[in-house]
């Protein structure tokens, strides 16, 4: 009908069909403000034949489904990993771990990252989880071997643009050794005063990780350091 607007067509068509009145849907369209194009029920002609109805709750379902089903990303980063036995970051235990996260993130997981040209490069735009896995000490994190050192305080500038570009309450977790002694203050730093980091003060055992909650994200990391298993988890 004239004086109706195509934004107050759906959002009248989406209330019709029994969509909540307050739904991310009814929030765009009445910021934007073309709900003034909208008129009352008893003015309009258009039939109200079941033909009409059905159209008006298909067309309700196809604009308010992909609001409803948006879901917070998560990116998850494993290092170069060469042996075939004793894993520590291709294992089962690790591939729990993801199809937990997986069913309420939407996940992408990067593998056998060696350098941080490869790590820096990878999207994490607007991501609320990023768990960086590799091997690392007080100082630093290593991605390619335990001999050469990929992240460490030479990075801060460029960690601070990288963790940036994450949500701004992102969660950043540090499944590697010793981190949360030294580099993971660096990290918390470098990712600012509302992102968390959590990382680990001690030597972690191929299945010391363990999730606690999924939303929000936390973790417990469970230590062995000759044969004394503790609680060893940091978070910052």
């Amino acid at each position: 009908p004239r004086g109706w607007s195509l934004a107050g067509r759906v959002l009248q068509a989406s209330r019709e069909a029994g969509a909540p009145a307050k739904t991310p849907l009814g929030y765009r369209l009445l910021a934007t403000g073309y709900w003034a194009g909208y008129r009352p029920r008893a003015t309009r002609t258009m039939s109200s034949g079941p033909i009409h109805v059905l159209a008006r709750i298909l067309l309700a379902v196809m604009l308010i489904a992909p609001f409803a089903e948006a879901r917070d990303r998560a990116v998850l980063i494993y290092p170069k990993e060469r042996s075939w036995f004793r894993r520590i970051f291709y294992t089962s235990h690790q591939r729990e771990l993801r199809a937990r996260i997986e069913a309420r993130y939407e996940t992408d997981v990067h593998e056998q990252v060696a350098s941080k040209e490869e790590l820096f490069a990878v999207d994490v735009d607007g991501a609320k989880l990023l768990v960086l896995s590799a091997h690392g000490d007080a100082f630093s994190m290593y991605f390619a071997s335990r001999k050469t050192r990929t992240l460490d305080s030479s990075d801060r500038i460029t960690l601070r643009k990288f963790f940036d570009r994450l949500d701004p309450y992102a969660t950043i977790v540090l499944q590697s050794c010793h981190t949360g002694r030294g580099f993971a203050h660096l990290v918390k730093e470098a990712a600012g005063p509302h992102r968390r980091v959590i990382a680990a003060r001690g030597e972690v055992p191929a299945n010391g990780l363990r999730i606690t909650s999924v939303a929000p994200f936390d973790v417990t990391i469970r230590c062995d350091d000759r044969g004394q298993v503790w609680d060893c988890t940091i978070r910052l």
